[in-house]
C-alpha cells in the first residue's frame, strides 16, 4: 500500500488503474506493464498514480516526459526561469536554483539543422515551440537533474544521446563556459528501473519510511526521494533486495 497524503492506495487498486488507463486509450500507454511502471514511479514521488499517465508517455519503448512537465517540476522545486529571447530562429533562457546557481542555455535553428532535426514535421511547423522545448529540457537537466528523473523529453527521444547536453551554455556571469567545463552528473535511474526497485522493495516487505531508510543505509548518502538515485545505485539496491528472503 502507498500513502498519498492521508489516504492509502492498495497496490491492487493501482493495478486496476493501470488496466483502465490502457483500456481507455486516452493516455498513450499500450500495455498494463507500461502503465503500472509509470504509476509506481509517480507513487514513489508522492503523487497520485494517475498523474503518471498525464506527465509521462512511452515513445519507441522509452519513458518520456513533456518539456512543460519538466519545467513545472523545476519551478515547483524552487527553480526560476527567465526567457531572454524566443522566436523561430533562436531561444535562450536563464535558469536558476539555490542548489546550482544560474545557468543560461541557448538553442538556435542552425544548431537544430546541424544535427538534422529540422526535417521533422514538428520542427517545420512549430520551430519556435521546438526551440523553447529543447532549451527547457537541457536547462532543467543541467540545473536540477532530479526534476527530469533521468529520462528524455518527448522532443529529445529521436535525438542522438550525445546531443542531449547543451553545448552553448553560460554559467552565472562567466560568458563562454561550456558543458565540457562542468562536472558530469551521475546518470539517474530510468522510470522503469525505479518502478522495478519499488516492486522489489514491496516484495521484500520494505515500504514507506522503511524504504528510505533501507536506501540510505545502502547508498551511504542522504537520499530524500527515489528520483535522486543514480542507475548504478539502483542496480546495487536491486542486487541487495534479490538476496532478501521474501516474507
Amino acid at each position: 500500500m502507498t500513502r498519498m497524503g492521508n489516504a492509502l492506495i492498495p497496490l491492487t487498486d493501482i493495478q486496476k488503474m493501470a488496466q483502465v488507463a490502457v483500456q481507455s486509450q486516452l493516455f498513450g500507454v499500450k500495455t498494463e506493464a507500461e502503465a503500472l511502471a509509470l504509476m509506481l514511479l509517480a507513487q514513489s514521488e508522492g503523487l497520485h498514480p494517475m498523474s503518471a499517465v498525464r506527465q509521462f508517455h512511452i515513445i519507441q519503448g522509452r519513458a518520456t516526459m513533456k518539456a512543460e512537465a519538466m519545467l513545472a517540476r523545476f519551478q515547483q522545486a524552487g527553480g526560476k526561469v527567465r526567457w531572454d529571447h524566443s522566436d523561430a530562429k533562436c531561444a535562450r533562457a536563464t535558469f536558476s536554483h539555490e542548489q546550482s546557481g544560474e545557468l543560461t542555455v541557448e538553442w538556435t535553428i542552425e544548431r537544430a539543422e546541424r544535427i538534422k532535426l529540422t526535417g521533422k514535421d514538428t520542427w517545420r511547423n512549430y520551430p519556435e515551440a521546438m526551440l523553447r522545448a529543447r532549451v527547457i529540457t537541457e536547462g532543467v537537466r543541467a540545473c536540477l537533474p532530479g526534476c527530469t528523473l533521468g529520462i528524455m523529453s518527448e522532443e529529445e527521444v529521436d535525438t542522438n544521446p550525445a546531443e542531449v547536453l547543451p553545448t552553448e551554455v553560460v554559467i552565472g556571469a562567466t560568458v563562454g563556459t561550456t558543458v565540457s567545463d562542468l562536472k558530469p552528473a551521475p546518470v539517474l535511474a530510468t522510470t522503469l528501473e525505479l518502478g522495478r526497485l519499488v516492486t522489489l522493495m514491496r516484495e521484500a516487505g520494505i515500504a514507506d519510511d522503511k524504504a528510505i531508510a533501507f536506501i540510505r543505509d545502502h547508498v551511504h548518502r542522504d537520499v530524500q526521494k527515489l528520483s535522486q538515485l543514480s542507475a548504478q545505485e539502483v542496480g546495487l539496491l536491486m542486487s541487495e533486495l534479490e538476496e532478501i528472503p521474501k516474507p
